[in-house]
């Protein structure tokens, strides 16, 4: 992954706080519209990381980080089932819920159970996409979310009976 392509992850990433966060204020203000949004949004980062460390796996990499190819091939079958379930949401976002910082912790102490070198490629990785940065508007996003949408009101009552409702 070049620098700008880390930027441009960076970039993509706010835009998609960004996009949800003004999508949120027109939903209600709903905990579990809030906690749908929230897996969607960490979920796509956590899938991200683990795809591209998938896909960084190179043979130029590998030979930089001094890997053997077996080593490698090793990892990725002890990681198949993480690195489908990754492509899968990858594909469908509607899966990315599936995929947490819970899900990516596990799999990164996993990795440093197995390679010390593929771990800290890993870690370098993290580096290059920004991690922490996204991380952080993650958590903002997550603090915030409760204050958006809109409040269900009573906007008019009709003859004693029947009630007119909508979102204020």
């Amino acid at each position: 992954m070049t620098a700008k392509e880390s930027k441009d992850f960076l970039e993509e990433f706010t835009g998609l706080i960004h996009t949800t966060t003004d999508s949120a204020l027109q939903m209600p203000n709903n905990s579990s519209i809030h906690k749908f949004l929230i897996g969607r949004i960490e979920g796509c980062l956590y899938t991200n990381l683990i795809v591209n460390f998938k896909k960084n796996l190179t043979q130029d990499n590998l030979e930089a980080i001094k890997v053997k190819k077996e080593e490698c091939r090793n990892m990725e079958r002890k990681f198949a089932k993480v690195f489908h379930k990754c492509e899968i949401s990858f594909k469908n976002p509607d899966k990315f819920g599936e995929i947490n910082k819970k899900f990516y912790e596990e799999f990164r102490e996993n990795l440093k159970k197995i390679s010390k070198t593929l771990h800290k490629f890993l870690l370098d990785l993290e580096k290059v996409m920004k991690l922490n940065s996204c991380e952080k508007l993650l958590n903002e996003f997550k603090k915030d979310i409760d204050k958006l949408g809109k409040e269900l009101r009573v906007t008019k009552i009709a003859n004693g009976f029947g009630v007119q409702i909508g979102f204020e």
